[in-house]
């Protein structure tokens, strides 16, 4: 497999299931190792459906750490487009439009729907991709609109070895909740990962770490909070069927401390959470693919609705064009 596509591979595996869906910038990173054959006669639109569903031991709305306490299953929809406007072998500005919808069969009230427009461009100075990212995103909970999202990212990629790259960022985002604005908050996330590269380019091993710091509005200081993550994962290929697959297997470690006390609760808060995701791939059919995924979260605080733990399994039939 040829280097390119594998960091191609790379990043697609990195952003799965993220909160803060970072897909774009694996694209805009990407477009500075192009080579030239890559930058000619390419068709500068993509497009990817997903549609399947899955069982959650215990539904919970993840952008505020909150649990329904019931188990319930899903169906999910998803639809993202991109058109690069430019594309050339050094540089790269992109735009894009995403969608997705959970629909769960009795927890209606956590079906969550989320839009959003993003915008990356990317330019290659030596061996180093500069790069930035913005995107909005506006989320509906339970057919309402719950959250305003703007996100700023900019990043770079670097060789370090020859088979080990760093890859840095810096998540600045601003959170408007459209149903309790005691809890508008900005974030900023510095991040970085190492990747090391093995059986030929074909696999390799991820290790990050990086620092959370969250500032609220005057009418909700006791959700500030600081924060920092530890995470690790592996993505190897797979052979089935005379198809060649990929699976990742991934842990997550999170830490929050808030500085100010919570009322309800009489102190102030902390958050621990650890996840295990694993996740596999496979080609079906011409454009067609079989996405599975099985995700592990043990939360641990003393607020009781953010004290849970959820197991989470999911299958997708996946088109990309």
């Amino acid at each position: 497999m040829q280097r390119s596509l594998v960091f191609s591979e790379l990043f697609a595996c990195l952003n799965i299931r993220c909160s803060i869906n970072k897909a774009a910038i694996g694209l805009l990173m990407l477009s500075g190792m192009a080579s030239p054959a890559m930058a000619d006669g390419v068709n500068p639109w993509s497009l990817t459906l997903k549609a399947g569903g899955g069982y959650d031991s215990d539904v919970a709305i993840n952008q505020i750490q909150f649990s329904s306490g019931r188990p319930d299953t899903e169906e999910n929809l998803g639809l993202s487009t991109s058109y690069k406007l430019v594309n050339t072998p050094k540089s790269s500005i992109s735009i894009g439009y995403g969608f997705s919808q959970s629909l769960y069969n009795s927890v209606k009230s956590f079906d969550l729907q989320s839009h959003d427009i993003t915008l990356t461009a990317s330019t290659k100075i030596s061996k180093t991709t500069v790069g930035g990212a913005y995107s909005f995103y506006h989320i509906l909970l339970g057919g309402r609109p719950f959250l305003n999202m703007q996100v700023v990212n900019p990043s770079l990629l670097a060789p370090v070895t020859k088979k080990v790259y760093f890859h840095g960022d810096i998540l600045y985002l601003n959170e408007s909740f459209l149903t309790d604005h005691t809890r508008d908050a900005a974030h900023y996330q510095p991040e970085f990962q190492l990747f090391y590269f093995f059986d030929n380019y074909k696999a390799f091993a991820l290790f990050g770490a990086g620092y959370q710091n969250e500032t609220t509005s005057k009418s909700g200081p006791e959700y500030a909070f600081q924060g920092y993550e530890l995470k690790t994962s592996v993505t190897v290929p797979f052979n089935l069927f005379d198809r060649t697959g990929k699976v990742k297997a991934e842990y997550d470690w999170v830490s929050r401390d808030y500085s100010q006390i919570t009322p309800s609760i009489g102190v102030k808060r902390y958050d621990r959470r650890s996840s295990f995701d694993l996740h596999a791939e496979l080609p079906i059919v011409n454009k067609f693919s079989l996405e599975a995924d099985y995700q592990y979260i043990d939360r641990i605080s003393n607020l009781s609705t953010s004290n849970y733990v959820e197991s989470l399994i999911t299958s997708d039939i996946v088109y990309k064009f």
